[in-house]
């Protein structure tokens, strides 16, 4: 029996769902710290949708046999200039997503994501497809 270099689905997401948590608790958390510390440090937690990078070097053509493509990773850059550029960024979470920014820790609640996400298929559901090649 030949088992699949790629995880399981059920465990991926659970994975994938721990990682994003935990980044996003380590940035509020980090945030207030810094906040009631009262360090002149700003904090804010990027949370950027598929992108090229040396991480998973093949993941543009991976991405592509699921008809999905992966933004470049100047997309991810010119958020964190954004923030850096607006000194009253603080505890902030940006998701970058084709070359769009929208704060969603504070400004938008769970319900208004699809319409965040615009037509594009979550990261969720691009997770799942690229799962599925697994077989």
């Amino acid at each position: 029996m030949t088992r699949s270099p790629i995880p399981s689905r059920s465990h991926t997401n659970r994975a994938t769902a721990t990682a994003k948590a935990g980044v996003l608790g380590f940035g509020r958390s980090f945030a207030r710290l810094v906040e009631v510390a009262g360090l002149p440090i700003r904090v804010n937690t990027l949370a950027p949708s598929w992108t090229a990078t040396q991480v998973l070097p093949d993941l543009k053509n991976l991405l592509a046999a699921v008809s999905h493509d992966c933004q470049p990773t100047s997309v991810v850059a010119r958020a964190v200039a954004y923030l850096m550029a607006d000194k009253s960024r603080h505890g902030q979470l940006i998701f970058a997503c084709d070359g769009k920014y929208t704060e969603i820790e504070k400004a938008v609640l769970a319900p208004a994501y699809a319409t965040i996400r615009g037509e594009s298929l979550s990261d969720d559901d691009v997770l799942a497809k690229v799962m599925a090649l697994s077989g």
